[in-house]
């Protein structure tokens, strides 16, 4: 990866991680993928049924719902009873919404699928915050956080699979668009579970942009695609980047994931579980997981708020290095000219702290210290504690 491609990253994991803290500014589109761990089939899985019964083959995933149409058209009684045995079932829970759930939590999902496996587990994690959405008369009644099944369910008759449902959409579910478009212009919206080139990621975008155009927040795709040598995957990507929708893909950010994963520890029922997942859904989950729990760069970080405290005539010391070092309790001795970080999440940061003595930046970071009177950091974790003399660093 590049040094501009890793600049991107971290723009792009900080927006995430941000919008994760502030969970009023997050909403994640949940696709096929993650239901596929679940073991329910994918689009592209039904549509070979309709396609094997027409003798149709090389269909690409822009022809499906044409394809499902056809087969509609000429037995829309087989169609019916295709979707519902393929579909219309009981799953199991899986480890990936577990974490979108407990990690992520969103104010909204918004789903294509039709199983209530989101919901499922909103219930086993005994989180009943959310509102189930699957019509418009349900609107009216979204008071806080909501799953959003935008392609209706079995329960409630109203699944959108074929042609027609697509170009009826707007009729058939006029307020649910409504409120989805809203999303938009106020959420950072992660895709997951969604390929490169799922028309539904391109019909959404493209109620979006004609509606807000440079007024939407940024949305992200997660992806787990393998580096091909062909120029589609680049134009495609360029072609999604130009609709504001940013790919972060597994195989892109290997190395970077690698090295995060050999300095973390899993408990181990979650190791268990992950090994459990089809590979696809492996990559996933670790790329979900980093994109929460990856500690930026501290010295790009602290680099830019010393340029923003630089502007401040006074600033309470204590609150001054609580704001340069985040996930810190701060104390300033001015006696022993020494600042004491108190923090359960040092460890990475002491070890980043090393890596960068060499860094430009952190040099403006040592000045700035020795400017404000500081000649040591000490850091506490629990009974354990390390002080740097920043003089000697």
């Amino acid at each position: 990866m590049t040094q501009e491609n890793n600049n991107d990253l971290e723009i792009h994991i900080k927006r995430i991680q941000e919008a994760i803290n502030n969970n009023y500014n997050l909403a994640i589109f949940v696709g096929a993928g993650v239901s596929k761990n679940s073991g329910v089939p994918t689009w592209s899985e039904i549509i070979k049924k309709f396609t094997d019964d027409l003798n149709i083959a090389n269909v690409s995933p822009a022809d499906y719902i044409k394809i499902a149409q056809c087969y509609f058209d000429a037995h829309p009684r087989k169609y019916k009873r295709i979707l519902n045995d393929a579909l219309n079932k009981k799953w199991e829970t899986n480890i990936i919404t577990k974490l979108l759930f407990d990690e992520f939590s969103p104010k909204y999902f918004i789903t294509t699928n039709y199983d209530c496996i989101l919901e499922d587990t909103a219930n086993e994690l005994k989180n009943n915050s959310y509102k189930i959405i699957c019509k418009n008369k349900h609107i009216p009644y979204i008071k806080d956080k909501a799953i959003i099944k935008m392609h209706g369910d079995f329960e409630n008759k109203n699944i959108v699979f074929k042609e027609n449902d697509y170009n009826e959409y707007s009729l058939n579910f006029k307020l649910v668009e409504t409120f989805i478009k809203s999303i938009f212009a106020t959420s950072v919206v992660l895709f997951v579970g969604f390929s490169a080139d799922d028309p539904n990621v391109n019909q959404i975008y493209q109620w979006v942009k004609d509606i807000l155009k440079e007024n939407k927040q940024p949305s992200y795709l997660i992806l787990c695609d393998e580096i091909k040598k062909d120029k589609k995957q680049k134009i495609l990507k360029k072609y999604l980047e130009l609709k504001d929708i940013f790919t972060i893909n597994f195989y892109e950010i290997i190395d970077i994931i690698d090295k995060f994963y050999s300095q973390t520890i899993l408990d181990e029922i979650t190791e268990e579980n992950i090994k459990k997942l089809p590979k696809k859904g492996q990559e996933l989950y670790k790329t979900l997981y980093f994109l929460k729990h990856y500690i930026l760069d501290p010295i790009h970080t602290i680099d830019n708020k010393i340029k923003i405290v630089r502007n401040f005539n006074f600033i309470n010391p204590n609150e001054l290095y609580e704001f340069l070092f985040e996930d810190c309790l701060a104390r300033y001795n001015e006696y022993e000219k020494k600042v004491i970080l108190y923090s359960s999440k040092l460890n990475n940061f002491i070890k980043e702290f090393h890596e960068f003595t060499n860094n430009h930046k952190f040099k403006i970071l040592k000045e700035f210290l020795i400017e404000n009177n500081v000649n040591v950091i000490e850091y506490r974790k629990g009974n354990n504690s390390l002080e740097i003399n920043v003089g000697n660093i």
